[in-house]
Formats: C-alpha cells, structure tokens, sequence
C-alpha cells in the first residue's frame, strides 16, 4: 500500500478482556470486504463484520463473540477454556499447562503473590491431573538486568512445589523478551 493510503486505526472500543469493536480510517477504494479478508489473513479467526459508517471509516464489529485466545498481563494469571497467550517476559518467567480442555498461564514478575495461584490452581484441577501433566516454564532473557528472572522463576518452582508438580514433568526453555508463549491448542 503507498503511504498516503495507509490503515489508520481511529477507535477501540474493549468489553470486559477484550476488543469488541474497531473503527479505522482507510482509503475508499478499500472496501469492506477487503479489510475483512486482510484481518482474517493475520490470523482474526472469530466471526465479526466490517461496514462502512457515515465518516467514511470502516467499522469491525465483533459483536459479542468472545475470542479464541486471551492475553495474560504481567502480574497476572488465568485458568480458561480458551488458548492462552502472553510475552514481555524479559525478567520474568511464565508458567503454564493444559489439563482436559482447561488451560492455565501465568506471567510472573518480581512481585506477584503466588499463594492465591497455588490456591485456585488446586480448586481447579485434582491432584491426579497434576501429577500427570506436563508443566512448560518460559525464563525470560533479559539483557537489561544482572538477575535475569531469577526472581521470578523461584516464585514459578514455589508454584510448582505447592502444587506437588514432579521435577520430571516440568519443561523448560529460555525465550527472547517479546516472543509470545502460548498455553492451549491454538
């Protein structure tokens, strides 16, 4: 696309954890159809519509479809039925696993509180389940800090320890700051 006839996004309006409805600016030769195949090509996979609206932007309206995958922010955890994703982990480490169609991740930084975690953890899922899944724990690279996420994965293996996780079960890898680390089947 030249540069005078870029996409430009105008407004976001955001319904509880996610993005309901977007307005963007585009050129008029850009129809709605179009944004909406260009959407769909990088990857939008729940049903929305686009429509013209009387300024001459194009409006993406998700209505109340829920999304397929859910962001967990740092400091934060979530156990859902949806793919969960996250990054930034560049001093801290993210900890996450799939039992039955539930999937578990938390981001975990220098200062959250892990008791709660553990706790929800163990009203979600049984003892047997964790005994037997595999527990992926993602340590952020960070080259901005002489501890690395040594902070944080100790928070991660007191998690792991609390929930009786075997050592054998636990898998890990390093990653790059913004890679995005995903728990789920998407």
């Amino acid at each position: 696309m030249p540069q005078d006839e870029q996409i430009k996004l105008v407004r976001v309006d955001k319904e509880k954890e996610y993005i309901s409805k977007l307005e963007v600016s585009v050129p008029i030769s850009v129809t709605p159809n179009q944004l909406k195949w260009m959407l769909q090509s990088i990857g939008i996979t729940m049903d929305f519509t686009v429509t013209r609206n009387e300024t001459g932007n194009l409006v993406v309206d998700f209505g109340n479809a829920e999304p397929s995958v859910l962001e967990v922010k740092q400091g934060e955890y979530k156990i859902s039925d949806k793919t969960l994703t996250t990054a930034g982990l560049e001093t801290c480490t993210a900890l996450g696993f799939s039992i039955n169609g539930k999937n578990f991740l938390a981001h975990i930084d220098a200062n959250t509180g892990i008791e709660r975690i553990i706790s929800n953890i163990k009203e979600s899922f049984t003892e047997a389940e964790l005994q037997n899944t595999i527990f992926y724990v993602w340590e952020g690279m960070s080259i901005m800090s002489s501890t690395g996420s040594g902070l944080s994965r100790g928070k991660v293996d007191e998690i792991l320890e609390g929930i009786g996780a075997r050592p054998d079960n636990i898998n890990t890898s390093t990653v790059l700051y913004m890679d995005k680390v995903t728990a789920g089947n998407n």
